[in-house]
């Protein structure tokens, strides 16, 4: 039995591709990068800062990984979402279609936000409105592609490079299960993968022409994890080549590119492997109580992520100018902005993401009926 049989026999069988904690992970990744935009204003500022102040600021430099951790957790679900795929006879552009839907609505709306936040706030900022607004046709164009990486433009939304490298996946992922579809082996596809993820590795920061190899060893970490999960208890065997893949490429990565060079990659190998060995203990990490409400960010992390920047750069901004960096009053700006975003982010949620992928899940139930009827 190959890999290919191995895994849709799983799938058939019923077994279990859910990973019930990843919502705790996607609220941790969310905070983490909430952490960092909220002290970023410090980082850029000429004024003094206290002691205290300085160590925080010097942490949330961390909060930035929280990236590379949605680039992770982002493997495994488009794995799951992948083998799902082709169990349900599903083409790879209705794939590509259903990434789209759950990416672009709610990015468009999170733009829109933005303009309107920058144009709510003009009048209280020193930076011109002009700056927070499409850099013309070609920005434009770039904003609702998510292609301005590639058009040399800048971004509406600063954290929107990220998406740049989601949508690429997706394209990626839906050209694997084609060929899957086509060659009926799935373990080609990933082998493939694998072999750009090496690339990636190798050419890692440097590429310009193929710019989302720059992360995709990130996210085929996710996908050894998707790996070590659905073949750990009926084939050993794969789970254990599993994890040598973040760990071989990890090593390639150092030799080639030093500690520093590599420390970014070396957070998706140590997090791919802790989700690995915490895989057994997934029911005893949700249970735990005070975790409830970083599981609950998880929910609408994929909206805090999009709009919390807008909100908490210009908050704190705002607020150093009565509270003093080189006092601990410095804090009370950072405090409210992430109140604020949080609070903005589950109202966004409810009233713009939780509709969008209601009318998503409608649609692809509807398609799912369409299908049935015509075979």
């Amino acid at each position: 039995m190959n890999i290919s049989q191995a895994t849709l026999k799983n799938a058939d069988s019923g077994q279990s591709y859910r990973y019930e904690s990843l919502e705790h992970w996607r609220g941790i990744a969310a905070l983490a990068v909430v952490f960092r935009h909220g002290f970023y204003p410090m980082t850029v500022t000429d004024q003094v800062l206290h002691p205290v102040v300085r160590f925080f600021v010097f942490l949330s430099e961390y909060g930035g990984y929280g990236v590379i951790i949605f680039f992770v957790l982002s493997g495994y679900c488009i794995s799951v979402k992948g083998v799902a795929t082709l169990k349900k006879n599903e083409t790879a552009r209705h794939f590509a279609v259903d990434r789209v839907l759950r990416i672009f609505p709610t990015y468009w709306a999170a733009c829109l936000f933005a303009i309107l936040v920058a144009v709510m706030a003009s009048p209280f900022s020193a930076g011109k409105l002009v700056a927070s607004l499409p850099a013309g046709p070609l920005g434009l164009l770039g904003d609702v592609f998510l292609i301005h990486p590639y058009l040399n433009v800048p971004p509406v939304l600063g954290v929107s490079w990220t998406l740049v490298y989601e949508v690429g996946f997706y394209l990626m992922t839906a050209a694997g299960l084609s060929l899957a579809a086509r060659c009926k082996r799935l373990d080609l596809v990933v082998v493939a993968g694998g072999i750009l993820a090496v690339v990636g590795v190798v050419g890692m920061g440097s590429f310009r022409v193929f710019y989302l190899l720059n992360h995709w060893p990130d996210f085929y970490c996710g996908l050894a994890v998707f790996l070590f999960v659905h073949f750990r208890l009926e084939r050993p065997v794969f789970a254990a080549l599993s994890c040598v893949i973040p760990c071989a490429l990890g090593i390639l990565a150092v030799s080639l590119h030093g500690w520093e060079g590599a420390a970014s990659f070396l957070v998706a190998v140590v997090f791919s492997l802790v989700l690995m060995a915490l895989k057994s203990f997934d029911r005893n990490v949700c249970a735990v109580r005070f975790l409830g409400p970083v599981a609950l960010c998880g929910t609408f992390s994929y909206t805090l992520y999009l709009i919390h920047q807008p909100l908490t750069t210009r908050i704190v901004n705002g607020g150093l100018r009565f509270f003093r960096p080189d006092t601990l009053w410095a804090f009370a700006p950072v405090g409210v902005a992430v109140v604020v975003a949080l609070g903005a982010s589950w109202i966004f949620y409810r009233q713009i993401e939780l509709r969008v992928e209601n009318w998503r899940r409608k649609w692809a139930r509807q398609s799912a009926c369409s299908r049935k009827q015509v075979n």
